[in-house]
C-alpha cells in the first residue's frame, strides 16, 4: 500500500482479508538519493567503487564526489597508479604502506645494489614521490599522512609536503630509510600542526637520520618544547 509516495506494508488481518492483494515495489538503486548512495559506496572497497560507478553516469558521479574520499590507504606502489580513487581536498588522512620482501632491496643504497635488484627499483622507483607531489597540490586539508616501507622517499618529498600541508596533525614514518636529517629540520620548521597532537609524530626504523648533529639537538628540543609525548626514532648509521 502506498501513502504520501511511501510504501507501507499492510497489517497482516488486513491482507489475509478476501480481494486484498499486496503490491510490491522492486527500488533500483539508481532511484536512491545522492546521500543513501554515498552512504552506500563508503562501505566498499576501492576496486569496487570504480566498477559500479562504470555502470551509469549517476553512479560515476557519485564515485567522483570528493566526500566519499576523505581516507585513502594503499598496500604497495602499485596501487598507486590505478584509476580506482579520486584524490582532492577531502583527503584528511593517507596510508601508504609496503611490507613486502622487496622493501628490502629498495632500503639498500645504490651503489651497492646488483643489476637485478635495481631493475627491481626502476619499476616503483619514483611511483609514491610522484604521487605525494600531487598530494601536494590537491589535497591541502591532509591531517595524518603515514608511510611505510617506502624506501625511495626523500628528504624533498616530505619537506614539500609539510609546507603544502600545513594542517597536517600526524605523522608516521616507518622504514623509509632515504629519510635523514633535512626531515627532522623541516618538521622543526614547518611542522606546527603537529605540536597540536601529542601524537603526533612517529619516525620508526629505519628513518635513517643522518646529518649535523646541532640538527638533531634541535629537533629534540623542539619535541620538548611542544610537549610531543611519543617520538620513537632510529639513528642509523650509513652503509660502509
Amino acid at each position: 500500500m502506498c501513502k504520501g509516495g511511501l510504501w507501507q506494508e499492510l497489517p497482516e488481518e488486513e491482507a489475509c482479508k478476501p480481494g486484498h492483494t499486496i503490491q510490491t515495489h522492486n527500488m533500483q538503486l539508481t532511484e536512491l538519493n545522492r546521500e543513501c548512495l554515498l552512504h552506500l559506496f563508503s562501505f566498499l572497497d576501492k576496486d569496487s567503487r570504480l566498477s559500479l560507478s562504470l555502470t551509469c553516469h549517476w553512479l560515476r558521479d557519485v564515485f567522483l564526489e570528493p566526500r566519499l574520499w576523505s581516507l585513502l590507504r594503499f598496500r604497495s606502489p602499485g596501487e598507486l597508479l590505478r584509476d580506482n580513487f579520486v584524490l582532492g581536498p577531502s583527503l584528511r588522512h593517507l596510508a601508504v604502506c609496503w611490507h613486502s620482501s622487496r622493501v628490502k632491496v629498495c632500503n639498500i643504497e645504490d651503489w651497492m645494489k646488483s643489476s637485478f635488484q635495481k631493475d627491481l627499483c626502476r619499476k616503483h622507483k619514483n611511483v609514491v614521490s610522484a604521487f605525494l607531489a600531487r598530494v601536494c597540490h590537491v589535497c591541502p586539508n591532509l591531517l595524518s599522512l603515514t608511510l611505510s616501507g617506502c624506501g625511495h622517499v626523500t628528504d624533498h618529498d616530505i619537506v614539500s609536503l609539510l609546507q603544502r600541508c600545513g594542517r597536517l596533525r600526524r605523522l608516521c614514518l616507518e622504514n623509509c630509510s632515504r629519510l635523514t636529517d633535512s626531515t627532522l629540520q623541516a618538521v622543526v620548521t614547518h611542522g606546527h600542526g603537529l605540536a597540536e597532537d601529542a601524537w603526533g609524530l612517529q619516525i620508526k626504523p629505519t628513518c635513517s637520520c643522518r646529518g649535523p648533529p646541532t640538527t638533531t639537538t634541535t629537533f629534540i628540543s623542539y619535541i620538548a618544547q611542544n610537549h610531543i609525548q611519543y617520538v620513537l626514532m632510529c639513528f642509523d648509521r650509513p652503509y660502509s
